[in-house]
């Protein structure tokens, strides 16, 4: 691609001057913005026989920067004119995802927003350039090398709108990660962010940048009229518009079970979540954990779940769950057989219910409360090895925790959690235990009642008030026994005996 230079013009003789905020706070030719820490997502919409994307959060940008940029009191411009600032993309859906937002401001006459090509022998005072590109697509047609000349061109287009003004916003990182040998990430943004000014978009975005994204979707995709039946059945078809509208009324708490995510379900998904966040919605999703998934499939988990930590969501991991739920609020339950974060044109039903007796009985029965109270500070780690505590679907319960590793803590819904360096206590009945054997392998025996014992673990040996419990001529061939070195030993660590720790064989 041929280097291409701005220069100013004569701007005191132009009607830029007359429009155009120079004090607007980071006026420059060239201006880079960069959307990194947004932690955008972008949704994969169907176009044709393939896909195409929209990125919520970086349409919302580009016209709050455009709003920046246009003076108050500005003389009028009629309907046929030439608008004034051009806002360009590489995808047809998110172009007209852009059209819609300037509508609602009243800012169509003055700024036109398309793809490169459609802009192809047009030019404007300003072009703001939006990359859109960011998590989870990494298969983009810009990012191969051997798509450059193509790019090339889309790029040249873009670039060479603006007449006074060029803004390029995007996830510079992202791409030059992704696209290490291909013309944008290899040449392209590293000249630009070596030749011109980077500002982080968190500098220049209104707040509620989140919101407004949401409200975007809305009208795009509807969802913002309540039902008025308190109970109405639906299938996937028109699940989505509802939710989408109680996501965007929620005012305190959503709590999302859904036992599989997808990364397009999750796109969909993402404006609401965030603009929940951003108002003080508490948002959870309840999902399983990595050991309930296939090897396969772990690393996409991890992908999207760091998503969800990055935009405010606390996750929660249940073992062996079944439940399609979502509570908003006190007052909405949704239920069925429709995974809220995954599922396809499958045919199957959820039910919305507006009544918060119903809420309140399902949280009841579900131990909802307690369930996201252990995420409050932050996620429950085992007292004894620091690895992750999940729930696990119970038998008498709804759930128990349990560390992710095996024969290692677990405990009941009611029982307080173990501190680091305590004492167990009988699984059965909270007595207090011994070390003992049964069946000629060393166990945990109950003084209270000698019928009740469970079974050592390696992680036991662990907990110095434990190790305390062993004769020592015992102990040094446990530890060998179970592979237990010094250095796994806290040392200097005066433990407490505590009521009602569970330890058990699953």
């Amino acid at each position: 691609m041929a280097k291409v230079e701005l220069r100013d013009g004569d701007l005191e003789d132009s009607d830029f001057s007359k429009w155009y905020r120079y004090d607007w706070g980071h006026d420059s030719p060239v201006l880079l913005v960069d959307t990194g820490r947004l932690n955008a997502w972008v949704t994969s919409v169907p176009r044709g026989r393939g896909s195409s994307r929209l990125n919520f959060l970086s349409a919302a940008i580009c016209v709050d920067l455009v709003e920046q940029f246009l003076v108050d009191g500005r003389p009028e411009i009629k309907p046929e004119g030439r608008p004034r600032i051009l806002i360009v993309c590489p995808y047809r859906p998110h172009a007209k995802l852009v059209e819609l937002m300037l509508r609602e401001q009243r800012l169509e006459n003055e700024v036109r927003a398309g793809t490169a090509h459609s802009f192809q022998g047009s030019e404007a005072d300003v072009v703001v350039f939006d990359l859109v590109n960011d998590e989870p697509h990494w298969k983009v047609g810009m990012f191969m090398s051997e798509l450059d000349d193509g790019t090339k061109r889309l790029l040249n287009v873009a670039l060479t709108r603006a007449r006074l003004r060029l803004t390029i916003v995007g996830d510079f990182e992202y791409i030059v990660k992704h696209a290490k040998k291909a013309f944008i990430g290899l040449e392209l943004i590293p000249f630009l962010k070596g030749n011109y000014p980077r500002i982080d978009a968190l500098e220049v975005v209104k707040s509620g940048l989140a919101a407004r994204a949401a409200q975007s979707q809305i009208s795009v995709y509807g969802g913002d009229v309540e039902p008025s039946d308190a109970r109405i059945v639906v299938t996937e078809k028109h699940f989505d518009s509802f939710l989408r509208g109680d996501l965007a009324r929620s005012q305190n708490r959503v709590v999302i079970y859904s036992p599989f995510i997808t990364q397009n379900r999750l796109g969909l998904l993402e404006p609401q979540l965030r603009g929940a966040v951003e108002r003080g919605v508490s948002v959870y999703v309840v999902t399983k954990p990595h050991c309930d998934r296939g090897k396969r499939e772990i690393s996409q988990y991890r992908l999207l779940e760091r998503a969800l930590t990055d935009w405010g969501v606390v996750i929660v991991h249940k073992q062996r769950m079944h439940e399609k739920l979502v509570f908003i609020d006190d007052r909405i339950l949704w239920e069925g057989s429709l995974n809220p974060l995954s599922f396809s044109d499958t045919g199957e039903h959820m039910e919305r219910r507006v009544n918060k007796k119903v809420v309140e009985e399902y949280a009841c029965t579900l131990r909802l409360g307690e369930l996201i109270g252990e995420y409050r500070d932050r996620s429950p780690v085992c007292p004894i090895c620091g690895s992750e505590v999940m729930a696990c679907e119970g038998k008498d319960e709804p759930y128990f925790w349990r560390c992710v590793q095996e024969d290692c803590y677990t405990r009941g819904i009611d029982q307080p959690a173990l501190e680091e360096g305590g004492l167990i206590r009988c699984s059965h009945c909270g007595g207090e235990v011994e070390y003992g054997e049964w069946g000629g392998k060393p166990a945990w025996r109950c003084i209270t009642n000698r019928h009740h014992h469970q079974k050592m673990a390696r992680t036991h040996l662990r907990l110095p008030r434990m190790r305390e419990l062993i004769p020592k001529r015992r102990l040094s061939e446990l530890d060998r026994h179970f592979g237990v070195r010094k250095t796994d030993v806290p040392s200097g660590h005066k433990g407490r005996n505590m009521d009602g720790f569970l330890f058990s064989e699953e």
